[in-house]
């Protein structure tokens, strides 16, 4: 099983912009109060500039989310739904969306797909990802051989980031399949979407 830090992590480089569009977006005070709920040695690492290639435990960050997400509902009425979907495709900032769909554009819907799993390996310390079927118009792509407390954190941004990346390339997803297979001490997930060119 890939295993790159003693316990299921995520790069730095992927909480800094989620963390500085947090605290933007909702409030520094609503951040405070999101960090609160972690051990002070947890909060500390969350307070201090992010190191963009250093992992983190991915459960303290799963945490902090959590608490976010609690917080925004009580605030706002958003609910977490719609909070990972403005946090995947918000946090970016304007010129790295443009730099992307520059860069997409040049690209083939599948070659886009085929680069999510290099992307995922990027993010995340444990798992394997394979891309099963990639044909235009559809794909199934599968998470595998991961320690099961990185399910939940999982199961919501897989299909997220890969929709997020149809989307820069000119693609509209219309229908997203998810199926997640549990073991004893692992899980795989299923993601299979169909998506069509946007109409321009």
């Amino acid at each position: 099983m890939r295993a790159e830090a003693p316990e299921p992590s995520i790069r730095g480089s992927y909480i800094s912009p989620s963390k500085a569009w947090v605290r933007k977006t909702y409030g520094e005070d609503l951040w405070e109060a999101s960090l609160a709920t972690l051990a002070p040695e947890q909060q500390a690492l969350f307070r201090a500039e992010l190191v963009s290639l250093a992992w983190y435990p991915l459960r303290h960050w799963t945490a902090v989310l959590d608490a976010v997400r609690a917080n925004v509902k009580r605030a706002t009425g958003e609910d977490g739904a719609k909070f990972d979907h403005r946090n995947v495709n918000e946090s970016i900032s304007g010129t790295m969306r443009t730099i992307y769909r520059i860069a997409f554009a040049l690209l083939s819907p599948t070659t886009v797909v085929a680069k999510v799993t290099p992307y995922f390996k990027r993010v995340y310390s444990h798992g394997e990802y394979e891309v099963l079927e990639n044909e235009p118009g559809r794909c199934r792509i599968r998470f595998r051989d991961a320690p099961l407390d990185m399910l939940p954190e999982l199961e919501r941004s897989f299909p997220l980031a890969t929709e997020w990346m149809l989307d820069v390339a000119g693609q509209r997803v219309t229908e997203r399949e998810l199926t997640s297979h549990t073991g004893t001490q692992t899980f795989s997930c299923d993601l299979v979407i169909k998506y069509q060119p946007k109409k321009t």
